[in-house]
């Protein structure tokens, strides 16, 4: 703390480190908020914004899942398809601004095969 006469003024880094853990307990309020991270996984919505506010290592850890429900057009069923959290990081948008982002990876390959253009490879 700095003293002026009979006043106290918080340094500029007690101030960022209490804006830091106040971050981190809003990823964990988010996470509860939405019951539980499990929970949270299907809610779309919540997942964008705790990732857009930069919590996202916060309310999730590498290899938990999201599901999403995949219609296989051929049989007309409806499955769950889980994603793999693999990374947190920063991601630069087309318009140069760059957001924080969560990455997710298939958990299991697509039954169907997908177009390959050996061109487009080099």
């Amino acid at each position: 703390m700095i003293e002026i006469g009979d006043i106290n003024f918080p340094r500029d880094t007690t101030v960022q480190a209490l804006v830091e853990a106040q971050n981190v307990t809003n990823g964990y309020l988010a996470a509860i908020a939405a019951n539980s991270v499990a929970a949270m996984a299907t809610d779309y919505s919540a997942i964008r914004k705790v990732v857009r506010q930069g919590l996202a290592s916060s309310a999730f850890t590498i290899g938990d899942q999201i599901n999403v429900n995949w219609t296989d057009s051929v049989a007309g069923k409806t499955y769950e398809w889980p994603f793999d959290v693999v990374h947190f990081g920063d991601v630069e948008l087309a318009d140069g601004e760059t957001v924080p982002g969560m990455f997710l990876q298939a958990h299991y390959c697509s039954p169907f095969g997908i177009p390959f253009d050996a061109r487009e490879a080099f």
